[in-house]
Formats: structure tokens, sequence, C-alpha cells
């Protein structure tokens, strides 16, 4: 494997257009935790416990998963640019709902407008990148673009948490409803729109598409028209099953880590976050660094051993000494290998897509992260409450052990192993 300069690590073909796909991947994610910053104060002005404040968040996560499969289908006849706009005014609006809120009702209310219409962003967002980068740089662009969505939410709790704490958090809503308007503006006026067809022809006429029988020619059927064959059907299930149980550990370690350390430390929340800031900046790092290696190593020994190296870390999660410096520094190191796997599982599943049939395809690809997601937070929460942390995170170690599998596996059932 040769050294990639830093330089490198950004290049993409179309840097304008992966960068506001990006930036609406940020906006889509900011969305996503919006209320968790201000979940206290709204259990403490609506007289709700607990439980009803985590079925808010279920509420939104469920309509976000349900959704995306048909919304990929969308994409692909109504445009992808336009049902990126259209999703996050959906979450404007949802938040919005959300900050003139009288009542537990209302609430439950804004966040199944949320949960709907982000769910239209990855299907679309992801599969617009698909068509515009090639072979060459699909990984670097699916690394830029998992990096806007770790700054998306580290956003969340600083723009909404500290808009709330100077004012109210019907303030910090609105405030977070007008970021969304103004990035959907500047979305709209500078993406350049009418190129895409000519990056996806560019893109099909340099070869860069499965061939079902690994000849090596250009094949630019649907997805869907080849799951009769064998070698299809198991990659595409795998693919399913990659994109869940990352996605997975990806949920229960941003549901639990501000916790454990919270426990650790006895310090403070601050302190505690200062944890998972520490996490959030090495999955940034491990995002674009793993972007462009997987632009120029084999996409499934990355995954692999990236899965392998998370597995490790996590059976260390006991012994890590209870200080501020050592847990900063071990999440660090977590979130650096655990987001190794997202572009390369990303790149893997672009390679494999064409133009006409994308939206479909990351559709069904975001839908198993959506259930991965959905289903994580509950099940780690389980083993935490039944054992402990320790053994809850020691479980995500056993989970990437799972995909360390599985990233294997599709070496061995991948329709077009060279192009990988």
């Amino acid at each position: 494997m040769g050294r990639v300069p830093f330089s490198e690590w950004l290049a993409v073909a179309n840097p304008r257009r992966v960068g506001l796909i990006s930036g609406a991947h940020a906006m889509n994610e900011f969305f996503s935790v919006a209320l968790p910053p201000i979940l206290p104060l709204l259990v403490a002005e609506f007289q709700f416990d607990y439980a009803a404040a985590g079925f808010l968040l279920t509420v939104f996560f469920a309509a976000y998963s349900i959704c995306q499969l048909p919304v990929g289908i969308v994409a692909d006849r109504v445009g992808k640019r336009p049902l990126i706009a259209v999703s996050t005014i959906g979450l404007v609006v949802g938040v919005l709902i959300a900050s003139q809120a009288d009542s537990y009702a209302q609430l439950v209310v804004a966040q199944l407008v949320s949960g709907v219409s982000g769910s239209a962003y990855h299907p679309a967002g992801m599969a617009l990148i698909s068509d515009i980068e090639s072979g060459d740089t699909e990984g670097r662009a699916m690394g830029i673009h998992g990096l806007g969505g770790i700054v998306g939410v580290a956003l969340a709790p600083v723009v909404i948490g500290g808009v709330s704490e100077l004012s109210t958090w019907r303030t910090a809503l609105i405030a977070a409803g007008g970021l969304g308007v103004v990035f959907t503006a500047v979305f709209l006026l500078w993406y350049p729109d009418r190129e895409d067809a000519e990056a996806a022809e560019e893109r099909s006429d340099s070869g860069d598409r499965v061939e079902p029988d690994g000849a090596g020619g250009v094949e630019t059927r649907s997805w869907v028209a080849l799951l009769g064959q064998p070698a299809t059907l198991k990659f595409v299930i795998l693919l399913f099953a990659m994109h869940a149980l990352v996605s997975a550990e990806i949920r229960a370690l941003h549901s639990f880590t501000t916790a454990f350390a919270y426990g650790r430390t006895s310090d403070s929340t601050l302190a505690a976050n200062v944890v998972f800031l520490a996490l959030l900046l090495g999955s940034g790092v491990a995002s674009l660094l793993a972007g462009s290696l997987s632009d120029v190593v084999d996409r499934r020994t990355l995954g692999a051993s990236a899965g392998v190296a998370a597995a490790v870390l996590f059976s260390f999660v006991a012994i890590v000494p209870a200080t501020l410096g050592a847990l900063s520094a071990f999440f660090f190191a977590i979130g650096l290998v655990l987001y190794m796997k997202t572009p390369a599982m990303n790149a893997i599943t672009a390679q494999f897509s064409d133009p006409a049939s994308s939206g479909s395809l990351f559709g069904v690809m975001t839908t198993a992260s959506a259930l991965g997601g959905a289903a994580a937070p509950t099940v780690f929460g389980v083993i935490a409450t039944e054992a402990n942390d320790e053994v809850a995170f020691a479980s995500i170690g056993a989970v990437s052990v799972v995909t360390v599998i599985v990233f294997l596996l599709v070496r061995r059932v991948d329709p077009d192993p060279a192009a990988r």
C-alpha cells in the first residue's frame, strides 16, 4: 500500500458538487439529532418521563427507516438534486413545528414530519455521489460525504444546545430552521444540476460498471434486473448485512459514549462530551483517510482490517484509565478504526450501482443502515442493563468481528472482483 499524501484526501472529480452534497448530509444529521440536546428542557416543560422522551426519538427513526426504500425508487424517477432540497426543507418544517409545540402530541407530529422528510436524503445523496464520481474517486467522495455527517452530528449540541443556553429551546429550534433554509438556498443556487447527466455519461463511457460475469465489460442494466443471478443476489444480501451491522456499531457508540465517560470520570456532562467530541474527531479523520485509501487499496481488505482493529480496541474497554485524557485518546482511536469501514463499504456499493437505478440501490442499503441504527440503542441498552456498560461495549466489538466476516465473504461472491 503506497502512502497517500494528505492533499489527495480531498481530490475528487467534482469538488463543488461533492461538497454541497456533503453539506446536505451535515444538515440531515444535524436535524436528526435536533431534540437530544434539549430533551431535559422538554421533559421539564411538558412533564413527561424519559420513556416518553425516548419514544420521540423512536418515532423519528422509525419513519426515517420505513420511508428510505420507496424514496430511493422515487429518486431514480424525479431526480436526486430536487429530492435533497425537499428533504432539507421538510426537516426545517419539522423543527419549526416542534418550536411552536404546546403539547407532547405536537412534538410527536413534528418528529414524524422530520423522520419522513429526512428519509429522502441518504438514498438521493449517496446515489448522486455514486453517479458523478468514478471508481478512482468514489472512495474519497464517500469519505468527504461521511465527514459531512460527522460535522452535522457535532454541530447539533453546539448550535441547538448553545442557543438554548443563551435564550430558550424554542429559539434554538427556530435558529436551526433558519440555518436549514439558508443552506437549501445555497445548495439550489450553487449546485450545477445540468452537469450531472454529463458526469454520469462519462462514468458509463469509462466502463466503470459491474459486469455480472466478471468479464470486465460495461454493464448498465439495473441491479434489480441482475438479482436472478446467484452471485449478484448473494452480493446484495451481504451488502445489506454490512450496512446494517456497521450502522448498528456506530449508533450504539454514539448512544452510549457520553454516558460511559460520565460514569467513569464522575466529573460533569461537559467533560463527558469532550470524550464524545474526541470520538467524532477520530471519526472525521478516519472518514477522509479511509475514503482516500479505498481508491488505492482493496476496499474489502480495508473494511475487514478496520473491523479487526475495532474488535481488538473494544476488548480493552474495561481497563482504560478513568481519566479524561485517557478516555478521550481511547475513543479517538475507536472512532478512527470504526469509521474506516464506512467509506470502504459505501465505495463498494457505489461501484455496483449505475445512474439509472442508484437511488433504489442506496434506498435498500440505507434502509439496512436505518434498521441497524434503530435497533442498536435498545439491544445494547438491554445488555448494559442486564450486565454492565463494559460488557455492552465488548459486544459492539463482537459485532465488529461479524463485519470482518461479511467483508471477507463479499470478496468471494463479488460480481466484479477486479473493480474493488
